[in-house]
């Protein structure tokens, strides 16, 4: 399991992250300290744009949709305003994820001058938003559908390794875990019965989150 991933599995223990979404991310992103600042491209409101000048972010503001930035006395998450729910989850799930794998710590104001750690953030917010990719796919329909046809296509091709490698997860076994348990059960289990909230992953991901086997239905298997 690669660094990223491990990161992203621990992100979501930490932090109870059950259902990522962007009231989940601004309220995680607040307890880590940070303030979320909606802006525009073209035209600001006086504070926002006082802001923005006495950082020197003017200029940089125009060119993305979303950055964080972080100083002795800062801590700001800036986005895009007018943005749909979809994008502004996206754009924080990945700004989350300069945040929570320390890109900050480089000694940079700005998150994303480093292409690798752009591509560690990208990795990170696919792990937080998708964690059992396929499964979602065909047990909840939440999955974008253009990916789901690039997937569906990648399989017939058999010409995408990350392709085969989902696919390959989505066929081991799932296990359930809730909220605030330890253990993780099997579906059918009477503890998880009835219980919302509940989260689906792979024995090794389980493991790897330091969840232990439920001595009811696991045990007795």
């Amino acid at each position: 399991m690669n660094h990223v991933k491990k990161r992203a599995l621990s992100f979501l223990k930490e932090f109870h992250a059950y259902s990522v979404d962007v009231e989940c991310l601004a309220d995680i992103l607040s307890k880590q300290g940070y303030t979320v600042v909606e802006y525009s491209q073209y035209s600001n409101d006086p504070s926002v744009e006082k802001l923005l000048s006495s950082l020197r972010l003017e200029e940089y503001s125009k060119s993305v949709k979303a950055f964080t930035y972080v100083d002795s006395v800062n801590r700001i998450v800036f986005i895009v305003e007018g943005l749909s729910n979809r994008e502004k989850l996206i754009l924080l799930a990945h700004e989350e994820g300069h945040i929570y794998n320390d890109h900050m710590d480089a000694g940079k104001d700005l998150a994303g001058q480093d292409i690798i750690h752009e591509q560690e953030a990208n990795d990170f917010a696919h792990y937080i938003l998708y964690p059992s990719t396929l499964r979602s796919i065909y047990l909840f329909g939440k999955f974008n559908k253009i990916l789901i046809i690039l997937i569906f296509l990648s399989f017939i091709v058999g010409m995408s390794f990350v392709g085969g490698a989902l696919y390959k997860k989505s066929m081991q076994k799932m296990y359930v875990v809730t909220q605030n348990g330890k253990k993780y059960h099997t579906s059918d289990c009477r503890f998880v019965k009835g219980k919302d909230n509940l989260r689906y992953f792979t024995l090794d991901d389980l493991i790897d989150m330091g969840y232990e086997p439920c001595s009811e239905c696991i045990g007795k298997q």
